[in-house]
């Protein structure tokens, strides 16, 4: 609505580009050089102010990082049955954040949650580390100013007991979803490209 009111102020001068997500232009994407990130809240949560540096009353955040060629990073349930072997997850507790890489877990992927860590604490050391952990590191950096420690779970992705005391334990991970149950990187890109139709 505030659209068309700016526009019949400015006599209709101004072009208008409109953007839905999930279903971006990939010029409007490249705006974002970190990504772009769709966290849950909004309208419905009554626009809740939350100060991310308060970690006392932290309520946990899981992310999901998939795709092929676009790796996407969205917000999921923060519970078990969101997990699955073949994407990289990032577990955000406030303090701490985890960086979930199953050994199934695509090379994009973990590229991708590098950069999103990176806009959460300044940089890694070791930038060969490959999307997914750049998104935890800038979960560190960018929206807490450093402060969390950043847990990369690679080796230890089945063993971490912190991750799993929150994750609801690993003594049972064969009940994890497998990489095919997680669904095909390349079909969530090509999913998430249909076109969109709007009905009245």
């Amino acid at each position: 609505m505030k659209t068309v009111e700016v526009d019949d102020a400015l006599e209709g001068h101004p072009v208008q580009y409109r953007e839905v997500q999930n279903h971006e232009s990939a010029l409007f994407l490249s705006y974002f050089k970190n990504g772009i990130k769709y966290l849950q809240g909004g309208a419905a949560s009554g626009f809740n102010h939350v100060d991310e540096n308060e970690f006392d009353n932290w309520t946990p955040r899981l992310f999901q990082c998939k795709g092929k060629r676009n790796v996407r990073c969205a917000q999921v349930a923060c519970e078990r049955a969101s997990l699955n072997l073949g994407d990289v997850f990032i577990l955000d507790c406030g303090a701490d954040i985890y960086v979930w890489m199953p050994p199934d877990s695509g090379r994009l992927e973990r590229i991708k949650v590098l950069k999103c860590s990176f806009h959460i604490s300044m940089q890694l050391q070791n930038n060969s580390l490959l999307k997914g952990m750049r998104q935890a590191q800038s979960i560190r950096d960018q929206e807490r100013c450093g402060t969390p420690n950043l847990h990369c779970l690679d080796e230890d992705w089945d063993t971490n007991e912190e991750f799993w005391s929150i994750m609801g334990g690993c003594e049972q991970l064969g009940d994890l979803k497998s990489p095919q149950d997680g669904g095909d990187d390349s079909d969530f890109w090509r999913v998430n490209k249909k076109p969109l139709v709007l009905t009245r």
